[in-house]
């Protein structure tokens, strides 16, 4: 066989005449053909290889990440300890839906929230209600960098907190602990009340 192509590669250098070499490279390529046609092991080998490589290639790989979200603690410091705090009623809403609670987590005791932050603007607004009787508001001001997850779940944002501003009717204060909001359940923000 190798020898056969040997020849054949001779011989198409030494060919002056154009149309002649379709027709003896035609009939190279059908020797080989036949020559692996014969083994039916081969054959039936290669089907099968290119078949599971075409089943497992065609599978989409799992989004697992549900989003970005800023990770908030709250806490209680009486000038010489700090606690972690823990609230019996919290209702959460959004600045662009006030009269839907984006979490509601009445009768249920809470002692962190996840806030997702706009993928539109640079600023997120929330309005925290503690026991239906105080609200206060946190106003994240954040960038955001657009990252590749994967080619089939797509983009997701990661952000940067550059500012809070709150009211202070039941908080006392807001550390930013970390500012680069991306994957995980590290804390970001303490809240202080």
């Amino acid at each position: 066989m190798e020898n056969r192509f040997i020849l054949f590669m001779a011989h198409l250098f030494r060919q002056k005449s154009e149309d002649r070499r379709p027709k003896l490279l035609h009939s190279v390529f059908q020797d080989i053909f036949h020559l692996r046609l014969r083994n039916s092991k081969v054959v039936l080998m290669l089907v099968l290889l290119a078949f599971f490589s075409f089943i497992f290639a065609c599978e989409q790989p799992k989004c697992e990440y549900s989003g970005v979200y800023v990770n908030c603690g709250f806490y209680h410091f009486d000038g010489t300890t700090l606690q972690d705090t823990l609230f019996d009623s919290l209702s959460i809403f959004v600045s662009i839906d006030p009269d839907t609670a984006w979490l509601d987590k009445t009768g249920k005791q809470v002692g962190s929230v996840q806030l997702p932050l706009s993928m539109v603007n640079d600023t997120s607004m929330f309005i925290f209600s503690f026991d239906s009787l105080l609200y206060d508001t946190l106003v994240f001001f954040h960038t955001k960098e657009l990252h590749l997850v994967s080619h089939a779940c797509g983009f997701i944002n990661f952000f940067e907190i550059t500012d809070i501003e709150s009211t202070k009717h039941n908080l006392d204060s807001i550390w930013i602990r970390k500012s680069l909001i991306e994957y995980g359940e590290e804390e970001n923000i303490k809240i202080y009340f």
